[in-house]
């Protein structure tokens, strides 16, 4: 694939109609400035490697054995502009970080009794966790933040 093909590929998969409404857009502003989303989706992007597996929240992982040490497995996220690195899921962390060989598609790992399903981190969002009595949270205050000192009444 040719690179002109594949920065056709990138700009039909964001949505926009020209490489110049991309590259002004905010998303483009990201990709160039962010610097990983470029390299994710321009240099490496899907056609740099073999598909090796799909996660339950819809990364793609890739790998290339003709790279050099550290830099043959990658993942492209699959909300690429808005991406969280929380959002990969422990069993293709280690796969992904060459601690394993393993990845889910190849392999059962079993889960522990207290695991749940790895969620990516809410920090930053509308549903992030807010305790009682921060602005974000709509709960009413109803409790009071202090309780005055009284004195003792001496006899």
């Amino acid at each position: 694939m040719s690179l002109t093909q594949h920065i056709d590929k990138v700009v039909k998969a964001s949505g926009k109609s020209s490489l110049l409404k991309l590259i002004f857009s905010l998303e483009g502003l990201k990709m160039f400035g962010d610097g990983n989303i470029g390299y994710s989706k321009l240099i490496r992007g899907p056609t740099a490697g073999k598909l090796v597996g799909t996660d339950y929240h819809g990364n793609a992982y890739y790998e290339n054995n003709d790279l050099g040490y550290n830099r043959k497995r990658w993942v492209l996220y699959k909300d690429t502009f808005n991406y969280s690195p929380t959002s990969v899921p422990p069993e293709w962390h280690g796969w992904l970080e060459g601690i394993n060989d393993f990845t889910p598609a190849n392999y059962d790992f079993k889960k522990p009794a207290y695991g749940i399903q790895a969620m990516p981190s809410r920090t930053g969002t509308t549903s992030a966790y807010a305790p009682k009595g921060v602005w974000a949270n709509t709960g009413k205050r109803n409790w009071k933040k202090y309780e005055a000192w009284v004195p003792p009444q001496q006899p």
